[in-house]
């Protein structure tokens, strides 16, 4: 397993340096701020395209991004699909229990942070609805990192595997700029995201589904 992990790693190492590289600057951001204090200094970098820009990006980590994956890979491999579920499920079930079981109380922004968007010192994306609670880990950074690590992994090219990188740390980053999640909830969103969805392939690559795993929709006769 760790063999396969270390395999996996190598083969796609512009996705995790950069992702590695994503972690690190989120430690060194919550150990030099607080998490209201990292938000301000973030909220302060703000532009009518960014506005625009993470609007939109953000939805690249719901849901129905997963579902249209899974859909997607039953055209290639349905053991693709396959493990993309089990990753998707995996990763999203962890997040869910951390968030309603043992992180409940935990605020977002728009409440932690109420005097400042109240005083305007908080700049917010207009059209965006502020969520109110359950804010740790982030559900849409776990799912777009999930997503866009078993993409990379998939398919096995180091720049496509660049490319799905920077499309998680934009997603993650939106959820901050959105004022939706405080840094430390994107970065545990990521960690979950990227290191169940690298546990989960790297222990299913190797297994056969029967001879069905192995087709698509496409030569199902």
């Amino acid at each position: 397993m760790i063999d396969s992990i270390l395999k996996n790693i190598k083969k796609q190492p512009y996705f995790f340096l950069l992702y590695f590289a994503f972690l690190s600057i989120f430690i060194l951001i919550l150990f030099k701020f607080s998490k209201t204090d990292a938000t301000l200094w973030a909220n302060q970098y703000w532009s009518p395209f960014q506005d625009v820009f993470y609007k939109y990006m953000t939805y690249l980590g719901d849901f129905a991004m997963a579902a249209v994956v899974v859909f997607g890979l039953l055209f290639w491999k349905f053991k693709y699909a396959v493990i993309a579920m089990l990753s998707f499920v995996a990763t999203a079930g962890i997040t869910q229990f951390l968030k309603k079981i043992i992180y409940p109380d935990l605020l977002r922004p728009s409440i932690e942070m109420w005097d400042e968007m109240q005083s305007k010192v908080l700049h917010l994306v207009d059209g965006v609805e502020q969520l109110l609670g359950y804010t740790f880990p982030s559900g849409h950074t776990t799912s777009a990192f999930s997503i866009f690590c078993l993409l990379a992994l998939l398919t096995k090219n180091k720049w496509l595997g660049f490319i799905c990188i920077v499309f998680a740390a934009l997603i993650g980053y939106s959820r901050i700029y959105l004022c939706q999640h405080f840094f430390e909830d994107v970065f545990t969103g990521a960690l979950i995201g990227g290191v169940g969805s690298l546990l989960v392939y790297s222990f299913f690559e190797n297994k056969t589904f029967g001879n069905w795993g192995e087709k698509s929709l496409l030569k199902l006769k």
